[in-house]
């Protein structure tokens, strides 16, 4: 969204309003406004201002409420705006529109205290919005009525369920129409006259006596007080300014503010180091993980300072990610009491301190951190990393509440100072490299995971973090820090005890299609082994998920494979016994793992009862392992003979039950789901890897796999694409699934390039498509926008393949949108397309970010990993074709061998190797390397490009040849003038000649020469430093005629170019056999289009071509769009050698524009193409 520009703003300070108070509810009172008919509209608009002193103690609590609440489907609820998850204070709106209940949430963007907050909740018919000072979090697309009932308007409170307000309300305003972008600015800016058009209801609470409000629009919609109080806490005049909206950078917002002020930054990254310089501002990031501030490498800067000013509790930073490679990320110093939520700091190195730095020299600070993860940094000292408090002659005291601090070095938190006091609450210090804590000073910790530490609620366990790796530091269902915090902290989102650390686990339904089977201990599932035998010598993994009431009976969870008496193959069995004794073991001829190998569920630390339980078995080589939701309670050693091997499938007999023994007598009694079997001995990682996950189709070692995901019938899928169905015998279907998460169903990776200012670069999207086939591919892309040009999209090949895609663009201002489709799918995995760019020659930073803002293939739902890459802008070495940093005479002589074809050389080191700047490659880039290093030139790259400019020409005369004799090709050089470099090339018909030597003459002997001599082809490149322009025989072919050669004639073709002068190309040398007499109406043998010459050419060029016989030849001219420009020739034609011109004119006769053209021939079933260029 665009807002109010800084113009408008600035004539806009104005007094905000006169209003001298506004209504305090204390949690047991509220406003009643009785119902009218002027709320009954199909459009709406709700406006109101908030302040909370604290965090409110419910998990819920309403600001505004029209309605009743009978429960589900809440179709009574007929609007709302209410705070939700607790201390996280979430904001949600809810309206009742054709009578279905709609709910809108600002998922991760929740208000803070000691502030006022603004909110607008609107519907236009067609879709609601929420905006929370002026920042537009969420939308929804509803189309209907709005519904409104006859329930009077409550301010405060909701009923039955008493979820009273704890805070302040002011100029609460309703509206018959959704307000505008540009009419939220005025409500932040000005008071309303209550005459407002559309206007239906406005209390702005300045009557500051008596138990009425009186309602300002005239409209007659007044209302009782009961219980509410006057209050003078008013919301003081401020800004709400917008980065880059109304400055680019944020320091420059920062400088145009004022106390109490709200900045706030759209996603991006900023490369700045910013100074609070004694404002009282809140600086709000859109989002923490898109929205960086990188202080870069400057070791004197840290990314965030405040120092040396009191700053009050108004003072806040949130919502953002902090890097700095050279200083601090927050540094704080004798800053008073500002406040830091809701961030990420990562990737701060080189710092003394680390992530955050708090600390008191003389006046002091309090600060307090809340909701952040501290992760990934270092400093280069013994000390800090991740928060680091000190005391030297002031105080320093911090108040860490629900935050994440791990993989820091060298430790977590350092407290140190006889004046240093923190308090730490419901966070996790974990895995920081040396020291989770250093305490020097008054370290008070409670509620909290936290190796080594002794206090009220501290645990000292795994975290069971989901994916910390890759920095996802969100909790797994069966993390010890689930409800474990400080049971009188504000309550999490979903209405559970706080949990530990900085993301609290969402108790809530999955998304995605889940669904489990039901066993009431006569039913069972058989799986289909299709007669295979399939046996392993590297162990045997089953993994899966139970729900059951209790622990009664005598119950198999399942039975694999055959055992009858004595006659024994390979078992796996597993078994709930009376009273919770869940036993595994291996029943065979070769393997034995005895009976009584159990575990006693009713130990474990936590109720297994009622919830669903994650049970791994690994059947080792040496071992059995018991894991119970990715914990070792239990192993036992196993009792194998010498080369043994477990059989996962056997012949023809065998059962391979689910919920039951193989003989029907002991059923299991509850739920099952994601079961699989794994031809591995999974490893501790490989079973903390696994926990709440789902599997890909095809995955390495996965012999079998059953989601029970189908949800009707008697079939089941084997999903790991072995084809081992099973059948449902009994069981029935359940809407209650195991907590996993859906595996991706692709990845869409951007490649990180280098590039050079004042180029272009060509960046790869890779996709890999799994085990998915798409007929349509939808990526966005933004963060480049503001650092490079977009230029085109080329799709590749190797993926699209024969499929014939198409790919349509829309380049918007902050949004590059492509959808690259086609008749027929495609799978796999590779390269989709480039996206080329310009780097322009003047740019701020040494990194342009391309980000994946939404990838849709066809209509599937399922994650989508999303790697984000870009472009590093390297400084310009000229000449440094290596890229080593400097420039040597080994760069000349890459240019050489990649002239004659022997080294590649990539984008980057093409553009830094023309240092003549020609827009080409040559000979002559390299000669000017050499002449720079030998100090003949000054700098690179050249300023006067013209001062290497020379040239001449190469001739060769025709000649003859006698079979099984040598030939001498002599290559003549005329017109030679500031010779400093050549290229050449020749290629040859390898069974008429083998190739003897190049020899060079004297006329050279000075020159550096790369040679790539193969059968059929020769290519050199020469160059020299000191300018030639001698003229005679500059070198000579020798070639072996082959003895039975008995044509009349052959041809040797050549190219060449001498510095860089206009390349002449495919001129022909024919070599008459001097054995055979000469026959003139010899004709060609093969059809031929050769290269026009010259090429580029003005205004006139000639195109050869051969005819092998007689035939209607047809020579059009076409652009590169594929459109007709002339047709030079549509006519029969006799066998034989053959040339016309174009004169660069259509078909009208106007002259063509300069450019590339192709022309074609037709002849017979003969076609070729070729390219030419045209210069004006």
């Amino acid at each position: 969204m665009k807002y109010l520009s800084s113009t408008l703003m600035l004539l806009q300070l104005v007094i905000l309003h006169a209003n001298d108070y506004s209504m305090n509810f204390d949690g047991d009172d509220y406003v009643t406004i009785p119902h009218s008919s002027s709320f009954q509209n199909n459009t709406i608009s709700i406006s109101i201002w908030v302040y909370l002193d604290n965090a409110p103690s419910g998990s819920e609590s309403y600001l505004l409420f029209k309605g009743t609440d009978t429960g589900a489907p809440y179709t009574d609820r007929y609007w709302g705006l209410r705070l939700s998850g607790g201390s996280n204070m979430y904001v949600e709106g809810e309206f009742v529109i054709s009578g279905s209940y709609h709910i809108i949430s600002s998922n991760n963007v929740s208000l803070v205290t000691d502030t006022w907050h603004h909110i607008l909740l609107t519907y236009n018919g067609s879709e609601i919005k929420l905006i929370i000072d002026s920042d537009e979090v969420n939308s929804l697309s509803v189309n209907g009525s709005l519904s409104s009932g006859s329930d009077d308007v409550l301010l405060g409170y909701m009923p039955p369920q008493n979820t009273f307000l704890e805070g302040y309300l002011d100029e609460v305003s309703i509206w018959d129409r959704a307000i505008s972008e540009e009419e939220v600015a005025n409500l932040l800016s000005t008071e309303l006259t209550g005459t407002e058009n559309d206007l239906v209801a406005y209390w702005n609470f300045n009557e500051g006596t008596g138990e009425m409000v009186t309602d300002q629009s005239n409209n007659g919609n007044d209302g009782s007080i009961y219980g509410a109080t006057w209050s003078t806490n008013v919301f003081n005049d401020f800004l709400i300014i917008n980065v880059p909206g109304d400055y680019l950078t944020i320091q420059e917002a920062i400088d145009a503010s004022n106390n109490g002020d709200i900045i706030n930054v759209s996603e991006g990254t900023y490369y700045e180091n910013i100074n609070f310089n004694g404002k009282n501002i809140h600086l709000s990031g859109e989002n923490p993980t898109n929205t960086i501030i990188d202080g870069g490498s400057d070791n004197s800067l840290p990314t965030i300072k405040l120092h040396n000013f009191t700053y009050s509790s108004d003072t806040h930073i949130s919502g953002f990610t902090v890097r700095n490679f050279g200083n601090d990320g927050i540094s704080i110093l004798d800053g008073g009491a500002p406040k830091i939520s809701n961030c990420i700091l990562n990737e701060i190195t080189g710092s003394s301190s680390g992530a955050i730095y708090i600390a008191g020299d003389f006046t002091g600070s309090s600060v307090t951190v809340e909701r952040c993860l501290v992760y990934g940094n270092s400093t280069n000292s013994d000390q800090g990393g991740g928060i680091r408090v000190a005391s030297n002659n002031g105080s320093a005291s911090a108040v860490i509440i629900n935050c994440t601090i791990t993989q820091n070095s060298p430790e977590g938190i350092k407290v140190h100072g006889s004046g240093t006091n923190v308090e730490v609450v419901n966070s996790i210090i974990f895995n920081n490299s040396i020291e989770n804590l250093t305490n020097e000073g008054i370290l008070d910790i409670s509620y909290s995971l936290v190796n080594n530490f002794a206090g009220e609620g501290v645990i000292n366990l795994d975290p069971l973090f989901v994916n910390p790796d890759n920095g996802n530091f969100t909790l797994q269902p069966s993390s010890p820090c689930i409800d474990a915090g400080d049971p009188n902290s504000p309550l999490d989102p979903d209405g559970s005890v706080s949990d530990m650390g900085t993301y609290p686990y969402q108790m809530t339904e999955p998304q995605y299609p889940n669904h489990s089977l039901s066993f009431d201990g006569n039913d069972y599932v058989s799986i289909n082994s299709n007669n295979d035998i399939l046996t392993s010598n590297n162990g045997v993994s089953i993994n899966l998920y139970f729900k059951k009431q209790d622990f009664s009976g005598h119950q198999f969870l399942y039975d694999w494979g055959v055992y009858s008496g004595a006659n024994v193959t390979d078992a796996f069995r597993m078994k709930i016994d009376n009273g919770g004794i869940l036993e595994t073991w291996v029943e065979g001829n070769d393997n034995y793992s005895s009976p009584g190998f159990s575990y006693n569920l009713n130990d474990h630390e936590t109720n297994l009862l009622n919830t669903w339980v994650q049970v791994t078995v690994v059947y080792g080589m040496n071992t059995t392992k018991l894991y119970l939701n990715g914990s070792l309670v239990n192993e036992a050693t196993n009792n194998m003979s010498e080369n043994a091997e477990y059989r996962i499938f056997d012949q023809s007999g065998a059962w391979y039950w689910i919920g039951d023994q193989g003989d029907n007598q002991y059923g299991f009694n509850g739920l099952i789901d994601e079961f699989s079997i794994w031809s591995k001995e999974f490893s501790d990682s490989d079973v903390q890897s696994i926990q709440n996950a789902s599997f890909h189709y095809g995955e390495e070692h996965l012999v079998g796999y059953w989601t029970f995901n189908e949800s009707e019938g008697n079939l089941v899928h084997d999903h790991s694409g072995n084809g081992y169905d099973g059948t449902v015998n009994g069981a029935t279907w359940s809407d209650d699934g195991a907590p996993v998460m859906p595996a991706s169903i692709a990845s869409v990776e951007v490649g990180t390039v280098q590039g050079y200012p004042n180029s272009e670069i060509s960046v790869p999207v890779h996709i890999d498509l799994m085990q998915e086939s798409v007929s349509s591919i939808e990526i966005s892309f933004s963060e480049f926008q503001d650092h490079m040009e977009f230029i085109d999209l080329e799709l590749e090949g190797a993926l699209v393949g024969d499929a014939e895609w198409d790919v349509v663009l829309n380049s918007q201002e902050d949004l590059l949108l492509t959808l690259s489709y086609g008749a027929n799918e495609i799978s796999g995995e590779g390269v989709l397309f480039h996206l080329t760019f310009n780097i322009p020659e003047e740019i701020d930073t040494d990194f342009v970010p391309v980000m994946v803002e939404h990838v849709h293939l066809d209509e599937l739902e399922g994650d989508i990993e999303i790697l984000n890459g870009g472009v590093e802008i390297n400084a310009i070495v000229w000449g440094d074709v290596s890229q080593n940093g400097d420039v040597s005479g080994y760069d000349a002589s890459l240019i050489l061998k990649y002239l004659v074809g022997t080294e590649e050389l990539d984008e980057n080191q093409l553009y830094v190797a023309d240092v003549t700047q020609d827009a080409t490659i040559s000979a002559l880039d390299a000669s000017t390397i050499a002449q720079y290093v030998v100090q003949l030139i000054d700098d690179l790259p050249l300023d006067d490009p013209a001062s290497v400019s020379g040239g001449g020409e190469f001739y060769v005369n025709d000649t003859e040849l006698i079979p099984g004799e040598m030939l001498e090709i002599p290559i003549e050089l005329a017109s030679g003038e500031n010779l400093l470099s050549f290229e050449f090339s020749a290629e040859y018909d390898e069974s008429v000649f083998t190739l003897e030597e190049v020899v060079w003459s004297d006329l050279i002997d000075h020159f550096s020469i790369e040679e790539n001599l193969v059968p059929g082809s020769i290519n050199i490149a020469g160059m020299g430093t000191t300018p030639d322009g001698e003229e005679g025989t500059f070198g000579t072919i020798r070639l072996y005629v082959n003895p039975d050669f008995s044509d009349q004639n052959t041809s040797v073709n050549m190219s060449y170019r001498i510095n860089e002068s206009v390349p002449v190309e495919n001129f022909n040398v024919v070599i008459t056999n001097s054995t055979l007499a000469l026959d003139n109406s010899l004709t060609p043998k093969v059809f031929a289009l050769h290269q026009n010459y010259p090429n580029p050419f003005n205004p006139i060029t000639q195109i050869k071509y051969d005819i092998a016989e007689d035939s209607f030849v047809s020579i059009t001219i076409f652009d590169v769009m594929g459109r007709n420009i002339r047709t030079l020739m549509n006519v029969n034609q006799n066998a034989g050698y053959h040339s016309i011109h174009w004169d660069a004119k259509n078909d009208i006769g106007e002259g063509v524009s300069a450019g590339m053209y192709i022309y074609t021939i037709q002849a017979g079933e003969f076609r070729s193409t070729k390219k030419m260029v045209l210069l004006k």
